[in-house]
């Protein structure tokens, strides 16, 4: 079972929730939903569903003054999926946001979602997340940063199932190659896990995983169905799927084969071979 971090990071005690947020990345379909759930579950975690701050941050254009950040972010529709009052997140801040750094905004916004939630940790799923691991490790002192991996075979023929995927094989297996790309960097900081361990043995995976981010065991991360709120996921099927169903071995690693041309599956195995070698 692939568990990174190997140093003592995954023993490190969390002294503030403020130090260390939690964030879940990945490629998408590769469980990033179902794992966000099963966090959710317990009683101390509330990741939020791709509220898209740091990428919003990253595609604003510099020098941008905060205030303006924010008018144009309380009108996306991701903020619009957290159910939040603009003004309840504008009061946990200065009133002057001229000097306000941009840590402190997501903090706010994240911290207003966990006590409606009433929890004390927070965080993000946001697959495309892996594009901004420089800058959420340049502005938090410990993030807890979870990449899950999925078999790239089934990954990309499933990309080619979704209406935010492409079409095209060999550019879905580029995206699970380049997400993958993306993490190297931060292999030392970052705890990796596969969807293939996570639906084989859940209670062994999520053991580490809540040891990585500082909480305690709770049984209710086994059951996300039961104990885990819905009401911020986006109406869309593949997104309610995950909310609905225990992690499955049969549905992450079988079926695919029939459904791809053998050619397709000999590149994606070679554009994503040094993914498939370490995982």
């Amino acid at each position: 079972m692939l568990a990174k971090p190997d140093h003592p990071v995954s023993e490190h005690v969390i002294e503030s929730p403020d130090e260390a947020p939690i964030f879940i990345i990945g490629t998408g379909r590769s469980g990033t939903t179902l794992l966000r759930q099963m966090l959710n579950a317990h009683p101390r975690i509330h990741i939020t569903h791709e509220a898209c701050f740091y990428s919003a941050a990253r595609h604003t254009p510099p020098g941008t003054p905060v205030r303006e950040f924010l008018t144009r972010y309380f009108e996306t529709s991701s903020f619009a999926w957290l159910r939040l009052d603009p003004a309840a997140v504008l009061s946990d801040l200065p009133a002057d946001l001229s000097n306000v750094p941009l840590p402190q905004v997501f903090r706010a916004i994240m911290r207003q979602k966990a006590r409606q939630r009433g929890k004390v940790r927070y965080g993000e799923k946001n697959p495309l997340d892996t594009h901004n691991l420089a800058q959420i490790f340049a502005d938090f002192r410990d993030p807890r940063v979870v990449f899950i991996m999925r078999d790239p075979r089934p990954t990309t023929q499933s990309f080619n199932r979704m209406p935010f995927g492409t079409q095209s094989a060999l550019i879905n297996a580029l995206i699970c190659k380049v997400q993958h790309q993306h993490i190297q960097p931060y292999r030392d900081r970052i705890l990796e896990v596969r969807l293939e361990d996570l639906a084989t043995d859940g209670r062994a995976v999520m053991g580490n995983i809540l040891r990585f981010v500082g909480e305690p065991w709770d049984d209710a991360v086994l059951d996300p169905v039961g104990k885990a709120p819905v009401d911020d996921v986006p109406p869309l099927p593949w997104f309610v799927g995950a909310t609905k169903e225990l992690p499955s071995t049969a549905q992450s690693t079988q079926g695919w084969q029939e459904r791809m041309d053998p050619a397709w599956i000999r590149w994606i195995e070679r554009l994503n071979r040094e993914a498939m070698d370490y995982y």
